[in-house]
């Protein structure tokens, strides 16, 4: 947290454009770090008790604050301009970090600690079942291209069936809100009816609404968008809860580590890809190819349970 609040407030007093770009990257990559080590943290506090829940709760979080932050920013510009609004979100997200350290300072002493102890007995990275982390994995990949490649070409369906530029701007708000209640509302979820259920069921509702996406009136694109969003995202709050269990609580921030920079990195390239099919076979088949692949996230979940451990059933 320190690093990006020390990363934007350079960025709102340097003077090139080359300054800018190169601290962007900086500071992007110190926002990176609290995914994994932010997980880790939440699922060794909650460890055997509403951990889904939890994740959840903290994946929430994040969505919320995409709503909120860019929001106020965007007054700030008004007002004080971008390098003023820089500097003020990088001493607030400064002073964040300071409360965080302070309030939770003890917890994270006490795991450390438990850590350490672990540590010696643990080898690696403590996989405890590859086959299962690479399924989950595999189903992480393909989740997270679908979300990266919906985002970039729902406007232009929307825009192709007569939503205007600004209303199909609007309507991915749609899809952030749902997405930031399916985040928790899975990961609480995930708890009741276990992570393979959930899966397969929002897996199986994001393929369905991807393929109603294509006939549907313009009347009904709000509510199906606000649960397309929902399952979409839902999904990665069960993937979360999911990973945990597939790593010595020692080791845990590593796995979290490795499963996030596969999930991140693949889902950065996943839109040049599905433009790809746009190009040779038009703009709806980019959205069948991507029911197509969340649909065939369904026999993997089928695999993932069939590949743990018999502690994890």
């Amino acid at each position: 947290m320190v690093w990006v609040a020390i990363g934007l407030m350079i960025i709102g007093v340097v003077s090139s454009f080359l300054q800018v770009l190169m601290l962007t990257l900086c500071a992007g990559a110190g926002g990176s770090v609290q995914h994994p080590v932010a997980s880790a943290f939440v699922s060794r506090e909650y460890e055997g008790r509403k951990r889904g829940s939890a994740l959840g709760v903290l994946n929430f979080a994040g969505d919320l604050g995409k709503l909120v932050v860019p929001a106020v920013f965007a007054l700030s510009l008004a007002w004080y301009g971008w390098r003023w609004s820089l500097f003020a979100l990088g001493a607030v997200s400064l002073l964040f970090s300071a409360v965080f350290w302070y309030a939770l300072r003890h917890k994270d002493q006490r795991q450390r600690a438990a850590r350490q102890a672990q540590t010696a007995t643990t080898k690696g990275w403590g996989i405890l079942s590859p086959p299962t982390f690479a399924s989950v994995l595999s189903i992480g990949v393909l989740d997270g291209s679908v979300r990266n490649a919906l985002l970039t070409f729902v406007p232009f369906l929307l825009m192709a069936k007569g939503v205007s530029e600004v209303s199909a701007s609007l309507m991915l708000t749609v899809i952030f809100a749902g997405g930031a209640i399916g985040k928790l509302g899975c990961g609480i979820l995930a708890d009741k009816l276990g992570t393979t259920a959930m899966i397969v069921l929002t897996e199986a509702l994001t393929g369905a609404c991807l393929l109603a996406l294509l006939p549907v009136h313009q009347m009904w694109l709000l509510p199906l968008l606000f649960c397309l969003g929902f399952f979409l995202n839902g999904t990665s709050s069960v993937l979360l809860d999911g990973v945990a269990d597939l790593f010595d609580s020692a080791k845990r921030s590593r796995g979290y580590g490795l499963y996030f920079t596969i999930y991140l990195g693949s889902g950065a390239i996943s839109p040049s890809l599905y433009g790809l099919v746009g190009d040779a076979m038009g703009l709806q088949s980019v959205f069948v190819a991507m029911a197509l692949v969340s649909l065939a996230i369904v026999p993997l979940a089928g695999l993932y349970y069939l590949s743990r451990r018999p502690s994890q059933a």
